[in-house]
């Protein structure tokens, strides 16, 4: 057993876990004000959107906790409780089963409304869970810290290799064509929602966005390689911290995905080595996570919750990737990797391990929404310019700045339109109007799809096309 602990240990800086922490409940309050307390009543309780059956029928039923009762009232008191919890977790005030309660609150919130969630949640499931087990309360505690707990030097191992899983699976399942020949931010440069002010503008520079393209894939290799090395060699953790950053720096200047950048923070600062760094400046290097010799009990049951998150990763690597080949010829992988286990009814994220930026390929159909109103003439106009909608060969679109959980939405409608009803696509046209500055009398709104259909080659080429979605009589 004991050769067991000493190939399976390792440390952490109770410094580094604290500003994970403060990072990670920075995060969450975001998410929850933002993306939550603010959209009950529209995106949250509102049936004609999103109706259960919706998300029920694709992911599961979840835990009926936030949906216990159909109402407002139910829906902000829960979201203030988890506020309140997510505050003292930020405060490093929060015990280990109080931030249990706060997984599974937050984790049910999540699967309750799946469509309101994407990577940047998953994500922060995942923190959560991990920040149970590890104490992350030891430093940068407001008022009266609390020493380094002794904890289980694998369970510090286990928070690593599912960090090296995650970066692993964004990579390996990049595999598509338009990865291979390094198009995807060619593509995403005309596509409307994912797509930053930066890269619309580089849209011709095509040798430009190829580069980057082939720099972000080959960065998440190497970031990938340097989380399972630093495991173990501690003198290279500044240079993952330092590629994590800026894989994630990088994302944030050209892509619209959500609060991507303060996780990647988060969890580049857990690399951070405070132990080389204050011991140079201040001589002080006793903030170490202390080890502990290997309980058989504890190990196996964490043996079990690792082999859980492994084979999620490879039931993927098999279905797609580089590795799909390889896992399918593997003895008995047919039988093992045959399904994923049923979905518990929270933190699908953390269950699905759910990070996968355009895995595969980019999808082929992108573009975005646009808001037609029609006035007593019959003349069509573009509600978000107010100019009138001729054709798409000469007309520019304006980029619909979509805010928060409404972004969220918008990227499942538009990649998903076949499981939403009509009432869905109806009532998401009503809620847009409402939020569109126009004063023309309009007498009908309609809901079009300014989709653009790719076809990777050298050049990429591209077929440009609008499709009726819903209709609705102007509420005035």
């Amino acid at each position: 057993m004991k050769r067991i602990s000493d190939f399976l240990s390792s440390s952490i800086d109770s410094r580094s876990l604290g500003l994970f922490r403060i990072i990670i409940g920075l995060s969450l309050i975001y998410n929850v004000v933002f993306q939550r307390l603010f959209y009950v009543g529209t995106f949250i309780n509102n049936q004609e959107l999103i109706p259960f059956e919706v998300i029920d029928s694709y992911y599961g039923v979840p835990l009926q906790l936030f949906r216990w009762f159909e109402s407002n009232v139910w829906s902000y008191s829960y979201l203030t409780v988890l506020l309140v919890l997510v505050i003292l977790f930020t405060l490093g005030k929060s015990p280990w089963w109080l931030r249990l309660v706060t997984f599974v609150l937050y984790g049910t919130v999540n699967a309750s409304y799946t469509y309101l969630s994407h990577g940047p949640e998953f994500l922060m499931e995942t923190a959560l869970f991990w920040s149970v087990l590890l104490p992350v309360n030891s430093s940068f505690q407001f008022r009266n810290n609390e020493q380094p707990k002794t904890i289980q030097s694998f369970i510090v191992t286990g928070f690593y290799l599912q960090l090296f899983f995650i970066y692993l699976s964004s990579w390996l399942l990049k595999d598509g064509i338009a990865w291979q020949s390094n198009q995807v931010m060619e593509i995403l440069a005309f596509e409307r929602i994912h797509a930053t002010d930066l890269l619309i503008s580089l849209k011709d520079s095509t040798s430009l966005l190829r580069w980057f393209t082939a720099f972000g894939f080959w960065l998440e290799v190497v970031v990938s390689i340097l989380l399972l090395i630093s495991i173990k060699v501690y003198r290279l953790r500044w240079f993952t911290a330092v590629s994590i950053l800026l894989l994630h720096s990088s994302m944030v200047l050209l892509l619209s995905v959500g609060h991507f950048w303060s996780l990647g923070l988060a969890f580049s600062c857990v690399f951070i080595p405070f132990k080389d760094l204050l011991k140079k400046v201040l001589n002080h290097t006793d903030q170490i996570v202390i080890k502990k010799h290997l309980m058989p009990l504890p190990f196996i049951s964490f043996a079990v919750l690792l082999l859980f998150i492994l084979h999620g990763n490879m039931y993927a690597w098999k279905k797609q990737g580089y590795l799909s080949d390889l896992i399918n010829d593997l003895p008995l992988s047919n039988v093992l990797l045959r399904s994923h286990y049923k979905d518990p009814g929270f933190a699908s994220g953390f269950y699905h391990q759910s990070w996968r930026f355009f895995s595969g390929d980019i999808p082929p159909d992108l573009g975005d929404f646009v808001y037609v109103g029609i006035d007593d003439y019959g003349m069509e106009y573009e509600l978000n310019s107010g100019k009138p909608l001729s054709s798409i060969e000469n007309f520019e679109f304006k980029k619909n700045e979509y805010q928060h959980a409404e972004f969220v939405f918008a990227v499942y409608l538009k990649f998903y339109q076949d499981r939403f009803p009509k009432s869905s696509l109806k009532e998401w046209l009503r809620l847009q109007v409402l939020q569109l500055d126009s004063t023309s009398p309009y007498q009908t709104y309609k809901l079009l799809h300014h989709k653009k259909t790719f076809n990777v080659t050298d050049p990429v080429e591209i077929r440009d096309e609008l499709i009726e979605l819903a209709t609705i009589n102007s509420p005035n």
